[in-house]
């Protein structure tokens, strides 16, 4: 009887001992998983800020487009208005020539 206890005792000591070896392991996969995860999530940080960096830099870059185009259709409106205006100097500047002429013709 106390052999049979001393080999349960002996077969007890090696399973305490393999589940021991067993807890650390897992214990060693457990904190190895945390700080995978843990690098993960400074990742997730680090690339949404830069996403939300990225987002402002393109809405400014939209504003930016937006406001060359209003100042080209600006400038294009008034360059058109200035040819128009060269236009009706031009038709005066002619007119009064051909009065100018018919007058010196009197």
């Amino acid at each position: 009887k106390l052999r049979v206890t001393d080999e349960l005792v002996t077969q007890t000591q090696i399973k305490v001992a393999q589940l021991d070896r067993l807890l650390e392991n897992q214990t060693a996969q457990v904190e190895r998983l945390q700080n995978e995860h843990d690098g993960f999530e400074i990742k997730v940080t680090e690339l949404t800020d830069q996403c939300n960096q990225l987002n402002e830099q393109k809405e400014d870059a939209l504003r930016q487009r937006q406001e060359a185009e209003n100042d080209l259709r600006e400038a294009q409106q008034l360059l058109n208005q200035l040819k128009q205006q060269e236009r009706e100097a031009h038709a005066q500047s002619m007119r009064a020539a051909g009065e100018q002429r018919t007058a010196l013709a009197q």
